[in-house]
């Protein structure tokens, strides 16, 4: 199923004008607020900067990209959207969603909790979240090829810095071994083992599109350790890093979320969650539409749920089929329809916390 139809006009200009943003974000990093390398911090009530909305978001590579964030136990209440007339009318009044405690993937045996442990892959004066327009499990409303990471655009040569203390594994250029899906798709491509686990389970973490490589494989390194810096060789429109989580095997086919993986930047958190239908069954590539509370009659960012294709999956720990990553601390409201209902929860999102919540209409 496709809904990305102009169901929320909107969030649609951000598009036109995504090439001349991502030129002026180039030329501003090291300046200014970019400077700073994540969203100027202040009050939730304040508009937030360019970091944070569509128009801010760089151009994505045709390649996959997951990014990770926090994933802290749910607390907030869904409640019904504010009287306030929404951009997207809805047919009736919308029914509040449910908030539940997340699922667990059956098929791995993982402890519950967070697992927001890997550093940022950029360092704190260097652009740190990822693209909100190509996010994990995503294909850029139908622009690009299937998302198995995340994008964070930074200028060319910016110094890439190791997750989490590990091995490396893997150092060189995707010419001869495909390590995505066909040879020559990441270019010089870093991947690193760390030494930490979730459960029994090892998690492998990919760098892709390097204009050059600082390790060899088999070397040791630690948290925070230049590995690397940002290119853009292989499948790329742009000088980025390409950032990939991939849980219990090294392969395409075992991409999670990086932004449930990664540590929160101060001043944010996270949104994750299902859309479903009545019967229980998971949408694919669903849109969402997200207000702040300061403005519920003005789409602010829409979110897609992921698209259902081998090697695109939720987090074993979390159970999820959309996040919406990086956002100021803060309340807002999600509003989509399913089965003909409009459906809407009121979250409110602590500082470097996941928020979990579940849309599903009711049973006629």
């Amino acid at each position: 199923m496709n809904h990305s139809s102009s169901m929320f006009a909107d969030d649609r200009i951000f598009f036109l004008s995504t090439l001349v943003l991502v030129i002026a974000l180039v030329a501003a990093v090291g300046a200014g607020a970019l400077e700073t390398g994540r969203p100027p911090l202040g009050t939730p009530t304040a508009t937030p900067t360019a970091t944070l909305t569509p128009t801010s978001t760089p151009t994505p590579s045709p390649t996959a990209t997951p990014t990770p964030t926090p994933s802290p136990t749910p607390t907030e209440t869904a409640t019904a959207a504010p009287t306030a007339t929404p951009a997207v009318s809805a047919a009736s009044t919308p029914r509040p969603a449910t908030v539940l405690p997340r699922p667990t993937r059956q098929s791995y045996n993982v402890p519950a909790g967070r697992h927001d442990w890997l550093l940022r892959p950029t360092g704190e004066k260097d652009w740190q979240s990822g693209s909100v327009f190509y996010p994990y499990g995503t294909d850029g409303r139908g622009q690009y090829l299937l998302h198995h990471g995340m994008d964070i655009v930074n200028p060319m040569g910016t110094p890439v810095l190791a997750v989490a203390d590990g091995e490396i594994i893997f150092a060189g250029s995707d010419d001869t071994q495909a390590i995505g899906p066909q040879t020559h798709f990441y270019g010089n491509v870093i991947i690193l083992k760390p030494d930490r686990t979730l459960g029994d389970y090892p998690i492998f973490c990919l760098y892709g599109h390097l204009s050059r490589i600082d390790v060899t494989a088999g070397q040791r390194v630690q948290a925070g350790q230049v590995i690397g810096a940002v290119g853009m060789s292989g499948i790329a429109m742009g000088p980025h890093l390409h950032f990939e989580v991939r849980f219990a095997q090294n392969d395409y086919y075992h991409s999670v979320n990086p932004e449930l993986w990664i540590v929160p930047l101060p001043g944010l958190g996270s949104i994750a969650g299902r859309v479903l239908d009545r019967q229980g069954r998971e949408l694919e590539n669903h849109p969402i539409a997200v207000y702040r509370i300061q403005q519920p009659d003005k789409v602010w960012r829409e979110a897609f749920t992921y698209i259902q294709a081998e090697g695109i999956g939720p987090d074993p720990a979390w159970g999820e089929n959309f996040v919406i990553g990086d956002v100021w601390a803060g309340t807002y409201i999600l509003k989509t329809k399913v089965d003909g209902q409009w459906l809407s929860a009121t979250v409110t999102v602590p500082d470097g916390e996941t928020v979990f919540v579940v849309l599903q209409p009711a049973s006629p």
